[in-house]
């Protein structure tokens, strides 16, 4: 429901369809070849099954069977030189799919804002103590940041098994 508006409103996108492309709910087809393929698979995958894709995009995998899915799922990737999988949702608890598959196994960035006024310059995560009057301020000095001179940054190097992630995790607020 949300795919159709955003193809509608970018030139650079609607540019790629065509009379002849399909644009149902979903699927949509674009005149490079390109296709989007949307599908539900909460408990199981079989309404995906047999379809070959080069990059599969999980939603609201705190809500999945995510074991159960991704074997089926990851089969989708098996002729595609790029085998891109990305992953999203809101962890409900820790004992989840995001949190156990996804965010524990992953590099656990977090956006950094910088605060010029301090040498070295300050980074930080913003928080509650970051709400100033005017919008954000720097918790250390109270000046007004601004929230994209800043950059994503690992705050972990290993996985809870001592291995080196492999997955780039982004935790957005």
């Amino acid at each position: 429901y949300r795919l159709g508006p955003t193809i509608a409103s970018s030139p650079a996108v609607r540019s790629m369809m065509s009379a002849e492309s399909l644009d149902n709910v979903f699927e949509k087809s674009f005149v490079n070849g390109s296709k989007i393929y949307l599908s539900y698979a909460k408990e199981t995958a079989d309404r995906v099954r047999g379809i070959s894709a080069d990059q599969i995009d999980y939603d609201e995998i705190q809500d999945m069977h995510l074991k159960a899915v991704e074997a089926v799922t990851r089969e989708s990737l098996f002729t595609s030189r790029y085998k891109r999988r990305r992953y999203g949702g809101t962890p409900k608890s820790f004992s989840n799919g995001i949190e156990q598959r996804v965010w524990r196994q992953s590099d656990r960035r977090e956006w950094m804002v910088r605060c010029r006024a301090h040498t070295p310059i300050y980074h930080q995560k913003l928080t509650t103590r970051n709400v100033g009057v005017n919008g954000p301020i720097c918790d250390r000095c109270g000046r007004s940041l601004f929230t994209l001179d800043g950059l994503w940054v690992s705050t972990s190097s290993l996985t809870p098994d001592g291995k080196v992630p492999r997955i780039h995790g982004y935790h957005i607020q």
